[in-house]
């Protein structure tokens, strides 16, 4: 099994590692630098398709946003939506 962590992850023991539930599965998932990422790709697409997406549920719907410029803080760059202060830092 091929695994290459950053070196932040580097710091963090093998015991927290456990602790956390960190695995690492032969499933596609990899690690990217952000200046990698940037050197070779122009498009980022993030799909979200959780457990309800699989029910048959007509009340379920989905919208499309795209937006083609950078991140601005402030303005387009965000995070979590669960920490709704700090999603537009």
């Amino acid at each position: 099994m091929h695994k290459v962590l950053s070196k932040e992850w580097r710091l963090v023991s093998d015991d927290e590692k456990a602790a956390l539930g960190l695995t690492f599965e032969d499933d596609g998932e990899f690690w990217m630098s952000l200046r990698d990422f940037t050197q070779n790709f122009t498009t980022l697409e993030i799909c979200n398709l959780g457990a309800d997406s699989l029910q048959d549920d007509d009340k379920i719907s989905y919208k499309e946003y795209q937006d083609s410029s950078y991140w601005r803080r402030g303005v387009s760059a965000g995070g979590c939506r669960n920490f709704i202060r700090t999603v537009h830092n």
